[in-house]
């Protein structure tokens, strides 16, 4: 652990990060270094060996398509990470529009940050709230996890393709986010894997709660949501 990059040598707590300065292997470190960081390794007695196992299956099961991919899941997690840990930078409203379904953390146009309650335009500037003073230790494990698996085993195709094709796993999900459906249960079947189970030492409660959370976040994902 010692050898593993600080924050501030990755750049992984600014929102404008450019993932591309990285490569796959050192995306693992990074991921490593954002478990690290927000005292997940500590917190819930995660396995050094088996947090590395895990990244690198997670790594594995994404396939060579062009956009949902591992540096895909990794930019995700990257910006959840500086989100957390609150990084007083603008965000324009586009970036955030383009991340939102991704995070699952959105259902409509946020309200601006100046307005007091009402739901009024669109802001052209949004700022991140550091998120990790407001929610739980479970539900940041739950969000990064989620972050890094959201679209495991993505075939690059979206899920109307799976209806009308009538794919095996529209069969298998059925025609409601049928992909986000297969992304979770991929996730749990890495997890259930010998050696992968990083959340081993969490109590039953935690884990219970943990799961529950992991299930919504990834099936967050499904951006037909919001558009409803």
């Amino acid at each position: 652990a010692a050898t593993i990059p600080l924050v501030s040598e990755l750049a992984i707590d600014d929102i404008h990060f450019d993932d591309f300065s990285l490569d796959v292997d050192a995306m693992i470190t990074a991921a490593l270094r954002m478990f690290m960081e927000l005292g997940m390794v500590q917190k819930f007695k995660i396995d050094y060996e088996t947090l590395c196992r895990w990244l690198l299956t997670v790594r594995k099961n994404y396939r060579m398509v062009l956009y949902h991919n591992w540096r895909h899941a990794f930019n995700v997690c990257q910006l959840m990470f500086a989100m957390l840990t609150g990084a007083s930078v603008g965000l324009l409203a586009g970036e955030l529009i383009h991340h939102c379904g991704d995070l699952g953390l959105c259902s409509g146009p946020p309200s601006s940050p100046s307005s007091k309650g009402g739901s009024s335009s669109f802001p052209k500037m949004m700022w991140t709230a550091g998120f990790q003073e407001i929610l739980t230790e479970v539900e940041i494990l739950a969000v990064i996890v989620g972050c890094l698996c959201h679209d495991l085993d993505h075939r690059g195709t979206n899920n109307a393709f799976q209806a009308k094709s009538g794919s095996a796993l529209a069969q298998l999900y059925g025609t409601s986010a049928t992909l986000e459906h297969h992304h979770f249960n991929h996730a749990v079947m890495i997890l259930q894997s010998e050696g992968h189970n990083i959340f081993a030492n969490l109590s039953s409660k935690e884990y219970s709660d943990l799961m529950q959370l992991l299930k919504q976040s990834i099936l967050a994902t499904d951006l037909t949501l919001y558009f409803e």
